[in-house]
């Protein structure tokens, strides 16, 4: 098995992001509706891609086996110290190999360098809600009903 390393990508990696979230959130969200995963993918262009890696303010972090993007996760620039985990993302293949959580503790760092002292993000079902508290957060609230008309949990986690 391939060890996971995790970095932020170059932009020369920006298709291959732009790839890999797609494949995921079509394959792997049942319960967005397709209109929702077309909004979702909307800000994931190979040029919005480059430049957030230019800017540099918010994370942006891909998880590696070998040469291959495996996973990423994307994240806010800081507000007020808190940062904001928009996307956690494993492709299929390599879930249940401890991607997602390599994923997730490269987040923590990520946010604790930019200053933040506290990771906070939302959960579109159970199962990732009960990953998200194996790797040590607390629920903090549940939205019904929230956007697109699907329940999500809140997540947070002092850093």
């Amino acid at each position: 098995m391939n060890e996971i390393v995790c970095r932020r990508p170059s932009a020369d990696e920006a298709d291959a992001l732009c790839a890999l979230i797609g494949q995921v959130l079509i394959t792997s969200f049942d319960t967005f509706p397709p209109e929702a995963v077309q909004d979702y993918l909307k800000p994931w262009t190979r040029q919005a891609v480059i430049s957030r890696l230019e800017r540099g303010h918010d994370v942006l972090i891909a998880a590696y086996a070998g040469d291959e993007i495996i996973g990423l996760v994307s994240g806010t620039a800081t507000e007020g110290g808190v940062g904001t985990v928009v996307w956690l993302l494993v492709d299929t293949r390599w879930r249940g190999r401890k991607a997602g959580q390599t994923l997730y503790e490269a987040a923590c760092r990520a946010y604790r360098e930019l200053g933040a002292h506290k990771m906070k993000l939302t959960a579109p079902s159970e199962r990732a809600k009960r990953f998200y508290e194996r790797c040590g957060m607390c629920v903090e609230g549940f939205h019904p009903r929230h956007w697109y008309q699907v329940d999500f949990f809140s997540l947070g986690v002092i850093l």
